[in-house]
């Protein structure tokens, strides 16, 4: 099987759509997306996307703590955390920060459920059992 990326965080959607289009056209059987932060971009490129009936998995990083969203936001290219993510994380605090970002996974991963083939978890700075647990929520 052939498969794509997909740059779920473009703006505008638009231009990659229609890389996506080409991607289709090109071979491509089902697409793996950036990681995502963001509901609305979420649902607007799993919207868009629906028209090419190629199975999508999506990008889910549970966050660690305002440190980790703030160095993801401001130096990684093409990641892009919300102004509301970011506080959450600030109000969470380093104690509760990595509950929180399971949470928002979670979040992620059950409007995933609905609208995607599947996700992927990317596990950060060796914090594995963030992930882990996350793998054995879902299983149940």
């Amino acid at each position: 099987m052939i498969g794509g990326s997909a740059n779920l965080n473009a703006d505008p959607l638009e231009p990659e759509l229609r890389l996506m289009r080409r991607k289709v056209e090109a071979g491509a059987h089902f697409f793996v997306t950036q990681n995502v932060f963001e509901e609305k971009k979420l649902e607007a490129f799993l919207d868009g996307a629906a028209k090419f009936k190629k199975p999508v998995i999506v990008g889910v990083l549970p966050l660690a703590n305002t440190r980790h969203a703030e160095f993801l936001h401001n130096e990684v290219p093409g990641m892009f955390l919300p102004d509301k993510v970011r506080e959450r994380m600030r109000k969470a605090g380093e104690e509760r920060g990595p509950k929180e970002g399971q949470a928002m996974a979670r979040a992620t991963i059950a409007l995933c459920r609905e609208k995607a083939a599947g996700v992927y978890l990317v596990p950060s700075f060796g914090r594995y059992e963030l992930v882990a647990e996350l793998v054995a929520e879902v299983q149940r």
